[in-house]
């Protein structure tokens, strides 16, 4: 009879174990995939990734051109810098360490009409956040996040708009 007993605990202890190990098992994968950013697709259509550095080359060798003239080098660095500050502008307004989630929508739909409108110059929204609204594509409005801005770093335009959990 005790042997039995014995049999039947040690079967049970065999079984918890083998659930917990299962368990944080599960646990280590779920953690480990909600710390990678999630792209997220602006375009139903077109994937974000797509656009990573298609047009890099294209927009360092067209902003490299310049003229023999050095007045008109230094007016068209000028008018460079110019047209990259007012694009830039339109998105680094949104930056900060405690943006709403209505702010950060505001930010997607900004980003997806210039991606829509400027093909030269497309922007990747990655966030790595865990309050997201995933049946809507979209920030949890009672939510804080942080924003920030990547630049590339030959052409000064943004390339990357970062949002993280704030909270």
């Amino acid at each position: 009879m005790k042997s039995k007993t014995v049999t039947i605990i040690i079967i049970v202890a065999i079984i918890i174990g083998i659930i917990a190990i299962v368990g944080i098992t599960a646990l280590a994968v779920l953690s480990a995939k909600s710390s990678e950013p999630r792209v997220i697709d602006l375009n139903e259509n077109q994937a974000i990734e797509e656009n990573k550095d298609e047009n890099s080359d294209e927009n360092n060798d067209e902003q490299t051109e310049t003229s023999s003239d050095e007045n008109e080098t230094e007016d068209s660095n000028n008018e460079e810098n110019a047209e990259v500050k007012e694009f830039n502008s339109k998105f680094e307004t949104y930056e900060g360490d405690r943006v709403s989630g209505e702010k950060v929508d505001e930010l997607l739909n900004t980003i997806r009409s210039n991606n829509e409108e400027n093909k030269d110059h497309q922007i990747r929204a990655m966030a790595n956040v865990q309050k997201w609204d995933q049946e809507n594509n979209k920030a949890d409005s009672d939510s804080n996040y942080k924003i920030y801005c990547e630049k590339d770093e030959q052409s000064g335009y943004i390339t990357v708009v970062k949002i993280e959990d704030a909270d």
